[in-house]
């Protein structure tokens, strides 16, 4: 009879947070039959499982195919990117150096010039009309 221990601990931190699991089994394999029993425990919960296998189980586990498509392209298939939902007001031009720029397809847009606010001239009394007033 063989036997197998085992344990892994693995800490993620998120958002400040510790998240921890831990997982310890202890297997016995006699070329018939696999006892295996699992502890784990996720952030301080655990749970105890207790799990026979044949070995029509271990070659069906054993035997899963494999995909011959590259990690990148299955995740990509998996996760599709989320497709914008608003459309944007003006279309994004990229230029690629000032001489470009002096020579886009933009036209040109007329920018109303401001207005430029005058104060008007407070006409200044003299000596003689502020001394009228009061004589």
């Amino acid at each position: 009879m063989q036997s197998y221990q085992g344990e892994i601990q693995t800490v993620v931190q998120a958002n400040g947070k510790n998240n921890i699991q831990k997982m310890h089994w202890d297997a016995d394999y006699d070329g018939d039959k696999a006892n295996i029993s699992l502890d784990i425990e996720k952030n301080h919960k655990a749970k105890h499982y207790d799990v026979q296998l044949n070995n029509e189980d271990l070659a069906e586990m054993l035997n899963v195919r494999t995909i011959n498509t590259p990690l990148i392209k299955r995740l990509e298939k998996d996760f599709p990117k989320k497709k914008r939902l608003t459309k944007r007001k003006y279309p994004i031009i990229e230029l690629n150096d000032e001489a470009s720029a002096e020579k886009s397809l933009i036209p040109d847009l007329a920018i109303p010039k401001r207005k430029r606010r005058t104060r008007r001239r407070r006409s200044k009394r003299t000596s003689s009309s502020y001394s009228k007033s009061f004589v």
